[in-house]
């Protein structure tokens, strides 16, 4: 009936707003505005009858009290627990011995046990005031209960997302938050450990990396990158492939208007002037060392969680800058040779093709037997990017990078990372969520190929004369390539014994302080005979590659 009248009025009226008002009352048509009175009081006229024959009732008879059922939700049933453990430390304060607390100062020892709980979580020291000793242990055995039944009740929750059974969706974040705070405390135990007993590399260890790599330089007369001109006409080029870059990365996640109004501010205003942001990098690189914190959140993938860094915008444009003239004048400077994935002057899918055209050469070799064998290998190495050291990485760029580039990229690695209520000191390890951290990645993981490979065995793959088969040479390797953090390789074929063959696995000398490779065989003479193994597969650069049973065929023909 509202509804009726407001769109009868709306009618009414609607010529009368256009003209000027003439004198007199309404606009001289009173039977529609009677009418939208009449509806009105229909309307009220049953809802005045019932109010009073209630009210009348309450009088006569009084009110009548009905039992509510209070249904159990979800919420109540995670909370029974932490009540229960709540009634049991009030129970136990009130019965200590001789009563002397008197329960005025109750109120007050929950409040401190919800701030030992609190700092807990955020993984603080707790530090109270003015407590007694029994009450402080009361508090603290409390406490230590009920993050038990907390770390139990995230990892039954994700065991079960593991298995695949289905979960409300604020359960499922619920969960993350929990596994990204005890992620955080795992955290800084390891950087809290670093900074009491590190650096754990020794000064021989040192000298070999560095010895190493500085080698490798020599002998391929890699000349050092220098700090950007900002005069020649590919730095603006550059400055807008980072700046597309930024834009395109930014966090898929709904933040406030009101940042992303200033975002975009920013972006076109580096785009509109490019000199002034020019010098504003300049100003960064040579000044900057101490940075904004950056945030961390996990993107839950339910099998396996994926970091995101929440990184101030002005600092992303210096970052994505020094990412991009890395990248270029690594390529122009031939820093990384060809067995390093991914890269520009070689896709993944022919890289692939390759990969199998040199297998299949191995069919046209007539001395291939159980003695003259194939083996294929994999190795990888794993997350040891995080246990990399900053003062290592410093020693070891010296010998590519000028020194203002040097140190503002390792401070920038050595700031706080916030999650909430939560922050941890990065004294150890590359962060991943910087657009150079790819760069730091390379070069690390470079280190490593060098050490595993050997000067004169990584040279000879370098000036591609490592794919004859049919020589014996003494070279280990005849085929190696990584991408990022796992590498593929393929063993020449040579007459050695099998315990030989366990003794080259023993022979990669990668130190401990640098991190740890994972070696396995994947195909050798054994595997290709067999006529349980059909297909053996292999996971690399995103595809699968499948070795099927071909070999044993030809062996049969022959």
């Amino acid at each position: 009936q509202i509804k009726i009248c407001k769109n009868i009025k709306k009618i009414l009226y609607e010529k009368f707003y256009e003209y000027p008002v003439s004198k007199g009352p309404g606009f001289g048509f009173w039977s529609p505005v009677w009418k939208v009175w009449v509806f009105f009081i229909k309307g009220m006229v049953p809802v005045q009858e019932r109010w009073l024959a209630n009210l009348l009732s309450r009088h006569l008879n009084g009110r009548r009290y009905s039992k509510k059922s209070f249904s159990i939700t979800k919420q109540r049933k995670d909370g029974y627990l932490d009540v229960e453990l709540k009634l049991a430390l009030i129970n136990e304060l009130n019965n200590l011995k001789g009563n002397i607390y008197k329960k005025t100062n109750l109120k007050k020892y929950i409040k401190e046990s919800n701030e030992a709980w609190k700092s807990w979580k955020s993984n603080n020291n707790w530090n109270p005031i003015d407590l007694p000793d029994e009450i402080e242990n009361l508090i603290l055995d409390y406490v230590k209960t009920k993050s038990i039944w907390w770390v139990k009740s995230a990892c039954l929750v994700r065991e079960s997302l593991n298995k695949g059974i289905s979960m409300e969706k604020s359960k499922i974040k619920k969960n993350l938050g929990k596994i990204t705070r005890l992620w955080f405390k795992a955290e800084q135990r390891r950087q809290l450990d670093y900074l009491k007993n590190g650096p754990f590399f020794s000064k021989d260890e040192l000298f070999f990396v560095s010895e190493i790599f500085c080698h490798w330089i020599k002998i391929c007369q890699i000349k050092k990158i220098n700090f950007p001109s900002f005069k020649n006409k590919w730095d603006l080029k550059l400055l807008i492939l980072s700046l597309d870059r930024i834009k395109k990365n930014s966090p898929s996640i709904k933040m406030d208007w009101k940042i992303n109004s200033l975002e975009q501010n920013l972006l076109q205003t580096a785009m509109i002037n490019p000199i002034g942001t020019f010098s504003g990098i300049k100003n960064s690189i040579l000044t900057q060392r101490i940075f904004s914190e950056i945030g961390l959140a996990f993107m839950d993938g339910f099998s396996y969680l994926n970091p995101i860094y929440f990184i101030a915008f002005a600092e992303r444009i210096t970052d994505g800058y020094i990412d991009q003239y890395l990248w270029y004048d690594c390529s122009q400077k031939i820093l990384f040779p060809k067995w390093i994935k991914p890269s520009d002057k070689e896709i993944n899918p022919y890289f692939i093709n390759k990969f199998q055209n040199i297998i299949e050469k191995q069919k046209e070799i007539e001395n291939f037997s159980e003695n003259h064998s194939l083996r294929i290998g994999k190795i990888e190495f794993g997350e040891s990017s995080d246990i990399c050291d900053l003062i290592l990485m410093e020693k070891t760029l010296r010998k590519i990078l000028n020194y203002s580039l040097i140190s503002y990229i390792c401070s920038k690695n050595n700031v706080n990372v916030v999650f909430k209520d939560m922050f941890e000191l990065n004294s150890m390890g590359i962060l991943r969520g910087l657009q150079f951290g790819g760069f730091l990645i390379q070069i690390y993981y470079f280190v490593f190929d060098l050490m595993i490979l050997g000067i004169k065995n990584s040279l000879q793959l370098f000036r591609n004369k490592v794919n004859d088969f049919s020589k014996k040479g003494s070279n280990l390797f005849t085929y190696y390539n990584r991408y990022i953090s796992k590498t593929i390789f393929i063993i020449s074929p040579s007459e050695f014994c099998h315990t030989e063959y366990l003794t080259i696995k023993m022979s990669f000398k990668i130190p401990l302080s640098m991190g740890s490779i994972n070696f396995s065989v994947i195909l050798d003479n054994k595997g290709l005979y067999q006529t349980s193994n059909k297909n053996i597969s292999l996971g690399f650069c995103g595809f699968s590659i499948f070795f099927i049973e071909s070999f044993k065929l030809i062996r049969d023909i022959k």
